[in-house]
């Protein structure tokens, strides 16, 4: 009912509300009761004595894409639609539209996660699935069309005009300096391929995610301290929120995307050599403002080509690259630099 409610033109800005997108988030995704039994019994009268009949074996959004998918993502899509419409060209913390516009994106990007993993556990053409699948997530084959064509729906929203919407804007706050903005830019930019697969990676989900990845690591305090309880100084839930909020999203989350991509996007870069090269020049171009991820077919043509970008040579250089006249000055650095004698390793006096 929420969802729907949502998912109409006059209702859809109210979102920008964080109090109204916190009640959607509970709704959504709240697994709710667990259902113990494999098969549980209809109520004999209404009222029902209990609330057992409610529960459900993996929680009440899985239960939902599962029994009546087209009730969740009939509704996530036009939301994403609506959401689209407010753009206004320009990216603004104050801007309500703004804030509805990053919530669907996230909301959508964790729906679509959620409609993967029923995916996973219901192969095509009645494959066996790759893992035991939980209970709760097999469908009919009508179902599962209509999720399929849902996910690749939803996809496409996410990657194509969601992600040129989310570009757009930052491009603007790179370059006017808006750091703040571009921060929160650049982890929602993540945050669209947050559920990518290593076969699905091309140019744009490598350059985005690597960009992002440098970008707040360098302007961006992260301050989420696991070990901060041991120590006796835990941060209050309200300190954690204003700290989330930062990015509209939490710390954690976002260390989650990258950790869980960074061997896929290893692999992609030794892959594809030429992709490789112009996603570092990207990297180099947003994290000093000079440009945009993607350049102008007209300023492209005036560029110089992209530099041969190689991974640091020697210990613990693996995933450490550095372009072609760095490394060769690295490594005529290390050839000149004198060895010492045989004692000092072996720890007698040099």
């Amino acid at each position: 009912l929420l969802l729907r409610f949502f998912s109409q033109p006059s209702h859809v800005h109210a979102l920008g509300s964080a109090k109204l997108q916190a009640a959607l988030d509970a709704t959504l995704f709240e697994p709710g009761q667990w259902q113990l039994e494999r098969s549980k019994e209809l109520p004999k009268c209404v009222p029902a004595p209990s609330r057992a009949h409610l529960a459900t074996p993996a929680g009440i959004l899985f239960n939902e894409l599962t029994k009546s998918p087209a009730a969740v993502t009939e509704s996530v899509l036009r939301m994403v639609e609506l959401a689209i419409e407010l753009d206004s060209g320009r990216y603004s913390t104050e801007s309500t539209n703004c804030s509805a516009i990053l919530y669907v994106l996230r909301m959508a990007v964790r729906v679509e996660g959620f409609i993967r993993s029923v995916l996973a556990a219901n192969p095509p053409d009645g494959a066996p699935p790759t893992v035991e699948p939980a209970r709760g997530l097999q469908l009919d084959l009508a179902a599962l069309g209509k999720l399929r064509r849902c996910s690749v729906a939803l996809r496409r929203m996410l990657r194509r005009e969601l992600h040129a919407l989310l570009e757009q804007w930052n491009n603007v706050a790179l370059r006017e300096r808006e750091m703040s903005a571009a921060c929160t830019l650049f982890a929602h930019l993540a945050f669209v391929y947050k559920h990518i697969e290593e076969d699905e990676i091309d140019y744009q989900a490598l350059s985005t995610l690597l960009c992002a990845q440098v970008f707040l690591g360098n302007n961006h305090t992260f301050d989420a301290e696991p070990d901060l309880a041991s120590k006796g100084t835990k941060r209050s839930f309200k300190e954690e929120a204003v700290s989330d909020a930062a990015l509209g999203m939490p710390q954690t989350e976002l260390f989650e995307i990258f950790a869980r991509h960074r061997c896929k996007l290893l692999r992609a870069l030794e892959a594809n050599p030429k992709q490789r090269n112009e996603a570092m020049e990207a990297v180099v171009r947003t994290v000093t403002c000079t440009g945009p991820r993607v350049l102008s077919s007209s300023r492209a043509a005036n560029e110089l080509e992209p530099r041969s970008w190689q991974q640091h040579a020697g210990f613990r250089g693996l995933g450490r690259y550095l372009p072609d006249t760095t490394a060769l000055e690295a490594a005529t650095s290390e050839a000149l630099t004198p060895l010492a004698d045989d004692a000092h390793f072996e720890g007698g006096a040099p």
